[in-house]
């Protein structure tokens, strides 16, 4: 989450966040400690700063979890609905960040059947690979990538 909030204030105008004004705050929980970044959104110029801050909405989670959301593996308000992302305020300001987040196809098909098979308990290393030799010819044959810059 820190590299693509980090990338996302650098940009500084964000046009999928041009209906999007507000401040989000998130709680990161990493390692006993807890870091906060403060997400200012004004009709799609984006400012992110260290510390708290006053918030329309503060999003409370683990490190883990919000890495996870920033690449595109899980989806933030998918993790609201299972309980493991807390969000206090305006929900609609994550639902507004979240246009900004990369979504599951930009996220390898060998990538998630990967992370799949780890979730499978007593995978044997024949039927792992041949999953993963499927898997990459999915991502052979699904290459189509939206364009690096958004």
């Amino acid at each position: 989450m820190e590299e693509f909030l980090t990338e996302l204030g650098r940009r500084g105008s964000e046009p999928l966040l041009a209906t999007a004004t507000g401040a989000i705050r998130f709680d990161v929980h990493r390692g006993g400690r807890t870091e906060y970044r403060l997400v200012k959104m004004d009709r799609g110029t984006v400012t992110v700063t260290n510390g708290k801050g006053k918030a329309d909405a503060v999003v409370d989670a683990d490190g883990d979890l919000l890495d996870r959301i920033a690449t595109g593996e899980v989806n933030a308000m998918a993790a609201v609905l299972r309980g493991v992302l807390h969000v206090e305020g305006d929900t609609e300001l994550l639902i507004q960040l979240q246009r900004a987040f990369p979504g599951p196809s930009d996220v390898p098909v060998s990538f998630r059947a990967e992370q799949a098979l780890r979730q499978l308990p007593g995978q044997t290393a024949h039927r792992a690979r041949s999953a993963r030799k499927r898997a990459a010819i999915l991502d052979r044959a699904t290459s189509v990538r939206r364009p690096a810059s958004r």
